[in-house]
């Protein structure tokens, strides 16, 4: 199994892109046609209503969603999403979402991409915090509570150590070197839980290179390129896995945070 870890801003949305705010009245009529794209059984219908649209629901959920079908469609850079394609197609590879997005929830992280047609590569998500739907669902709010104050108990501890084996770079032009960033370690943490992965890549806006290494590809030119598809194939064509972390980082609060929040949650991660 090979994975790419796949940021959406600044990967396939250019940061600033506000083509969507332009458009959001054309997605009623579009509706029928976007729903025939969907593949996991997602509802547009009932989480992109034009109701919802009404003055003095600037913060509702539903108008929430339609602005991400409308930066999907509108904001989305062409090229980056073409050159993505490719990068699947030629490798293989399956899309775990790295990006911020996750916290919408794992059925509509997988809807959205499905509306450029890269729903029926997405394999899963990295770890997210236990405030969005899917979690709302199934767990009380001061479970949920809990839940996010022992991740980041969790995560914290994993950062110190993993922060003691991968030391800082120092990146030309910038007078602070870079540090190992906490979206690595969760990263890290799925690879550890996922033994069927023995190759992957990273593309993200954010400097991940301590930790992932060769696996990191940068996007720093406001969204993905031909250059940067390319070092992802190379990167995916390495299988060098699989990815465990060191053993004296499990914890016993480490493996009891994994029991409670992963093993057992009701959507895969």
């Amino acid at each position: 199994m090979k994975a790419l870890f796949l940021d959406i801003d600044g990967v396939l949305q250019p940061i600033g892109s506000q083509e969507r705010f332009d458009h959001l009245l054309e997605l009623p009529a579009l509706l029928p046609k976007l729903q025939e794209r969907i593949s996991n059984g997602f509802d547009l219908y009932e989480n992109c209503c034009e109701e919802s649209w009404r003055p003095g629901y600037e913060y509702d959920r539903f108008k929430v969603f339609a602005y991400d079908v409308a930066a999907v469609l509108w904001d989305w850079e062409p090229e980056a999403v073409t050159l993505l394609h490719q990068v699947l197609e030629e490798t293989g590879a399956g899309i775990v979402l790295s990006s911020d997005w996750r916290d919408k929830g794992f059925d509509e992280c997988q809807a959205l991409p499905d509306l450029q047609g890269l729903g029926k590569y997405f394999y899963g998500m990295i770890y997210c915090d236990p405030m969005n739907p899917d979690y709302g669902a199934y767990y009380p709010f001061e479970e949920q509570m809990e839940m996010h104050e022992q991740w980041d108990d969790c995560r914290a501890a994993l950062w110190d150590g993993l922060s003691r084996i991968f030391p800082e770079i120092k990146r030309e032009g910038l007078s602070r070197p870079a540090r190992l960033d906490l979206r690595t370690v969760e990263i890290l943490e799925y690879l550890d839980r996922h033994s069927e992965i023995t190759a992957y890549a990273a593309v993200d806006d954010r400097f991940l290179k301590v930790g992932l290494g060769a696996h990191f590809v940068h996007s720093n030119d406001r969204h993905l390129t031909p250059s940067q598809a390319q070092q992802l194939k190379e990167a995916l064509a390495s299988e060098d896995g699989p990815y465990f972390l060191p053993s004296e980082l499990k914890t016993r609060e480490f493996s009891d945070w994994r029991a409670r929040c992963v093993d057992h949650c009701k959507y895969r991660m």
